[in-house]
């Protein structure tokens, strides 16, 4: 039924675990961008945009869930009572803060078209000028990799030496063939 998309509490209850049991360099938080328009048990999604046109066409109040740190509101239309549960730039940055709380290798973001634009500011704020303080680093420029031995087009024996040269402008923690 109605309730938050990924409340805050859980996100924490289930990186603290994910942290108990894999390296936590190699965790990826999954940052939602959608909500629900709920109707009794049956909800249907929609982004930051056809939210905010849902909430003005009814003139809806948005409420804040201070535990689960996300928005939320009721409207109704021809007697049937809609409660909408969303994700917004807030509650992207109570997901994001937990990132950093919990040092994890970084996030992703689901649903990307339709966000609150306030989610971006709030990406920069935690992870930008190159660096946060968990240490995650910003890298947009793909690693470079250069096979230099075998040469290409000789001639291999059963086992062969493959030597590479990789290169990246944050770091190369390693090299997989």
């Amino acid at each position: 039924g109605p309730g938050p998309i990924s409340p805050i509490y859980w996100v924490n209850e289930v990186l603290a675990f994910a942290r108990s049991i894999i390296p936590a360099g190699r965790i990826m938080q999954g940052v939602p961008l959608y909500g629900y328009d709920w109707v009794g048990r049956s909800g249907t999604d929609h982004v930051w945009d056809g939210i905010m046109d849902l909430a003005s066409r009814h003139a809806a109040v948005i409420n804040w869930d201070s535990r689960s740190a996300s928005p939320w509101f009721e409207y109704v239309v021809k007697q049937t009572r809609h409660t909408v549960w969303f994700e917004n730039g807030a509650s992207s940055d109570a997901k994001l803060q937990a990132t950093n709380i919990h040092n994890i290798g970084g996030v992703s973001f689901w649903r990307l078209g339709g966000e609150d634009p306030s989610t971006w500011p709030a990406l920069r704020d935690r992870f930008g000028s190159g660096s946060s303080g968990s240490g995650v680093i910003l890298d947009s420029t793909p690693p470079a990799v250069t096979i230099t031995s075998p040469l290409d087009g000789a001639t291999l024996a059963r086992k062969q030496k493959i030597e590479v040269l990789a290169s990246d402008n944050v770091a190369v923690e390693r090299v997989e063939v």
